[in-house]
């Protein structure tokens, strides 16, 4: 089925044609479900995500970050420049940071993803829910279709849909922009189509 994005102010808005658009509030803002997270450089992610991670923070929550060096350090100077101390969040395991290379590196078996590597993964994650309300974020799926190998990507979306409640918890995974661009439709389509909600940077 079609997906449109229109963008309006600070809110973005997805609707499946025909149909009605409904509108879908910032990252900062967003209501639980699994989110598609399109940005198109390092600072934009930044200004989307680390207000996202910090807000949870700030009420107590949950937070696991899994993404590349580059981009938690940005989100982490974002945080401490608006006075969050993940440090402490880390050191009281309220904060849970993954290398987003090295995690994915560990759920291979050979040349392919295995479901039983991924469940150890998921089983960990899931054990974090009865401390009450979780923020994911993630970035594996970004760095396997920056490698051209978006059935890996879309494979790894489906185990995430079969191991959090994405009704009661937020899952967001960020994308490059690449996935919009021309050529990219059908890629777009099909990765949209296992989120809920879709926030452009």
């Amino acid at each position: 089925m079609a997906v449109a994005l229109f963008e309006f102010s600070d809110q973005l808005y997805r609707a499946s044609l025909p149909g009605k658009i409904a509108p879908i509030a910032p990252l900062r803002t967003a209501v639980p479900g699994h989110i598609l997270q399109v940005y198109e450089d390092a600072d934009g992610l930044a200004r989307s995500v680390a207000p996202f991670l910090a807000g949870g923070l700030r009420s107590g929550e949950i937070v696991v970050v899994i993404a590349t060096p580059p981009h938690w350090k940005a989100f982490e100077a974002w945080m401490h420049r608006n006075g969050v101390d993940t440090a402490a969040a880390l050191d009281r395991r309220q904060l849970i940071v993954l290398d987003a290379e090295e995690t994915l590196r560990n759920l291979y078996a050979g040349a392919d993803l295995d479901r039983a590597k991924f469940q150890k993964l998921g089983d960990g994650l899931r054990s974090l829910l009865g401390r009450g309300f979780v923020r994911f974020y993630g970035e594996m799926v970004d760095l396997l279709w920056q490698q051209g190998r978006l059935d890996e990507a879309l494979w790894l979306e489906a185990r995430w849909n079969e191991t959090l409640d994405a009704g009661r918890h937020h899952l967001v995974c960020a994308y490059h922009r690449s996935l919009m661009e021309s050529g990219s439709a059908d890629a777009f389509l099909k990765v949209s189509a296992t989120h809920s909600h879709t926030v452009l940077t």
